[in-house]
């Protein structure tokens, strides 16, 4: 190596370190460098939006509508669900005119869900419904009146 070569090599800049791997010099701060990017990470995912929406077999979404009887046309928040099968007590006896509704999935999958058997009334989700084994919920829906309570407005002006 000249002298010119070796001039240059003495007034180069060091390069640069890569601040993502400690070196022996960082040892000590390599767990401070761990927590502030775990800090960081997790500001990170307190910002970012997660929206998770429900798995609901095409079966089930398929077999599902409401249905607003004629006589019930002015009902407000209430909405009755049946399934669309001869079993149904009540869409196998259908007699008058009435309106079929698709359930919104997106928008109704956390209404509170009332269920009406033998002077009984309880309470299930559709998240509830979907876990339950199909016999079960063809008999459900074969003895029971079930009704959504939500945001649903009167078809009647």
């Amino acid at each position: 190596m000249d002298d010119a070569q070796s001039d240059n090599a003495v007034t180069e800049a060091p390069a640069k370190k890569d601040s993502t791997k400690p070196t022996k010099t960082d040892a000590g701060n390599a767990s401070t460098q761990t927590y502030e990017w775990q800090q960081n990470y997790s500001k990170i995912l307190q910002k970012v939006p997660v929206e998770t929406k429900p798995y609901i077999p095409n079966q089930f979404r398929s077999s599902l509508m409401y249905i607003v009887l004629e006589n019930e046309l002015s009902l407000k928040n209430k909405r009755r669900i049946v399934s669309l099968s001869n079993d149904d007590l009540l869409y196998s006896s259908v007699a008058g005119k009435c309106v079929f509704f698709q359930i919104d999935w997106d928008k109704d999958f956390n209404n509170i869900i009332k269920v009406h058997e033998n002077n009984h009334t309880w309470e299930t989700q559709f998240s509830e419904l979907i876990d339950t084994r199909p016999v079960a919920l063809r008999n459900l829906f074969a003895r029971s009146e079930v009704w959504a309570e939500g945001n649903y407005p009167s078809l009647t002006s």
